[in-house]
């Protein structure tokens, strides 16, 4: 009796947390491909990763196939800690070709960030969403996005911070401004702002930008955030993402501390006015340093609705609550409607957030899962 073998497989969930779907790792016999497509039919949504990226992009290639590939709208692949060969990429890069009508694509683990981006070569799809680790500023990867005049939003962990060195030391290749016209959302490390400034004109009207300070040199660091000042004029929506784990020892005992100091390097004297929703995390914390945190908001972005702060730790013995805390961030800053606050980070898979909303009765507390709150940043309402 034939079968299809299927498997579920989660969206790495600092990307896309929320989508899984089961996908048709072997099939022994094509004339099961209609049970597949009866699957697809209905959300065309594939994830896969690992050791079953490989069979997968054998499968879908099949002749019998060929309108279960043209089902497919949202691909998610990850090779994980698997180190596929150059015969591998050949199938992922047949994979990719038979997908005409995939829009959006999360392409991760791939080798080499600077010459991998050749898989995306003969690929036809129009994409609105691409999630990768590969070099946006590669030739190949380059070349794939001046075919995507629909991508709206990006999503790269290439270069990783921990390896680049100050600005005056290297070159920054560019990212033309003409490539991706339309894009909106960016989430990216913060020195590949240096590879948007490089370009002429330098910037481009993004809306939604989530920044990976993680790591950074300290000089790099602050070239970095005069170089996100430059979009204070159009961004709405702004993710912040530092680590206490530094390349240079940090000047500030607490790092909350440093978060301060951080917003008021990102404000460099301009007005966020547009700016609705802010993000933070970073690492510990302690009482003396939630009101300079608040009034850094209040004087940097007059006009922000709703604000998450996630600390990675919290100071032990501490018996500060969320609604204290939340309650000087909403006197300092008046047009603030909305604060979300990581209340317990010592379980990584079950994180725990509160949201404390101002409403005409009150403050109202409630629990927020983390997936939704990991997607706030890019999303046009809360």
């Amino acid at each position: 009796m034939t079968s299809v073998v299927y498997n579920t497989m989660p969206t790495p969930s600092h990307y896309d947390s929320q989508y899984t779907a089961p996908i048709p790792v072997a099939i022994t016999d094509e004339t099961e491909s209609t049970v597949v497509h009866g699957r697809l039919q209905h959300n065309g949504v594939v994830s896969v990763s690992g050791a079953n990226v490989i069979p997968f992009c054998q499968t879908v290639v099949l002749p019998g196939l060929q309108r279960v590939a043209h089902q497919i709208r949202k691909l998610s692949i990850d090779f994980g800690s698997e180190r596929p060969t150059h015969s591998n990429l050949e199938h992922l890069s047949a994979a990719l070709e038979a997908l005409p009508n995939c829009t959006n694509l999360t392409l991760l683990g791939l080798p080499s960030v600077e010459y991998d981006g050749w898989v995306l070569r003969n690929t036809t799809f129009s994409l609105t969403r691409l999630v990768t680790n590969l070099s946006l500023t590669s030739k190949d990867v380059i070349d794939f996005l001046r075919r995507q005049p629909a991508l709206a939003e990006l999503s790269t962990t290439s270069p990783p911070p921990h390896l680049v060195q100050p600005r005056s030391t290297y070159a920054h290749f560019p990212f033309p401004h003409e490539v991706v016209p339309n894009l909106h959302t960016l989430d990216c490390p913060a020195p590949f702002l240096f590879s948007l400034q490089v370009a002429t004109p330098p910037t481009r009207p993004l809306m939604n930008m989530r920044l990976d300070l993680n790591r950074l040199n300290s000089l790099v660091e602050i070239e970095a955030l005069t170089a996100l000042a430059t979009y204070s004029a159009t961004v709405e929506r702004l993710s912040l993402r530092r680590s206490v784990l530094r390349t240079s020892p940090a000047l500030d005992s607490v790092v909350a501390l440093n978060m301060a100091s951080v917003i008021s390097r990102v404000a460099n004297k301009r007005q966020w006015s547009k700016l609705k929703f802010l993000e933070m995390r970073d690492g510990m914390y302690d009482s003396y340093s939630i009101p300079k945190l608040a009034q850094a908001i209040s004087s940097c972005f007059p006009n922000v609705e709703t604000l998450v702060w996630a600390p990675a730790s919290h100071p032990a013995g501490s018996t500060i609550v969320v609604p204290f805390i939340a309650s000087i961030f909403f006197t300092f800053c008046r047009s603030l409607k909305q604060f979300i606050f990581l209340d317990d980070a010592s379980d990584v898979t079950n994180k725990k957030f509160v949201s404390i909303a101002k409403t005409s009765s009150g403050l109202c507390e409630v629990l927020v899962k983390a997936p939704e709150v990991e997607n706030m940043w890019r999303e046009e309402s809360v």
